[in-house]
């Protein structure tokens, strides 16, 4: 058992398996691997559960911020920028839906890229809201870049077009 060089991680490993646990801002488990094949036991990670006290959420375990769902991302969101989640059907019309949330208590603008590859989209893609739709061009690694407005402890949502 160690401490990763940075100080965030708690590194656990027996030669067979490693397992790091993040330790600020919370203690969440953000690595499990089996080190004889290479193969990642985690794919994500989520809060398990939410407690409302005084009308205020309280997130249990987790990260918060993991926008991709398929594997974790190696970096720990942790209520200082924009959070969201990214929902996909390419068998729909409608091939995506994305929500991003501002915890913090700025309104803020952000430039978010969209990764698209499971919705089935190569070349363009449309995000619609109450507010009208922007047609956006779909990178060569299926991503979309999309600029947002999210106000303060608010969120904006997008249904993801073909």
């Amino acid at each position: 058992m160690y401490r990763s060089a940075d100080g965030k991680d708690l590194v656990l490993t027996n030669g067979l398996l490693k397992r790091v646990f993040r330790i600020a801002p919370s203690v969440t488990c953000v690595d499990f691997v089996n080190l004889s094949s290479g193969q990642q036991l985690l794919h994500a990670v989520a809060p398990e559960a939410r407690l409302v006290l005084n009308a205020k959420t309280y997130h249990i375990g987790g990260l918060l911020g993991q926008t991709e769902k398929a594997y974790l991302l190696p970096e720990c969101p942790d209520g200082r920028d924009w959070d969201g989640i990214l929902h996909v059907d390419p068998s729909l019309t409608t091939r995506g839906f994305v929500l991003l949330y501002n915890p913090l208590k700025t309104p803020i603008t952000r430039t978010i890229q969209v990764p698209l590859y499971y919705t089935g989209l190569s070349e363009k893609a449309v995000f619609y809201n109450e507010k009208g739709e922007k047609i956006v061009n779909i990178d060569r690694d299926y991503n979309a870049s999309i600029t947002v407005d999210i106000p303060a402890g608010g969120w904006v949502w997008y249904a993801i077009l073909r």
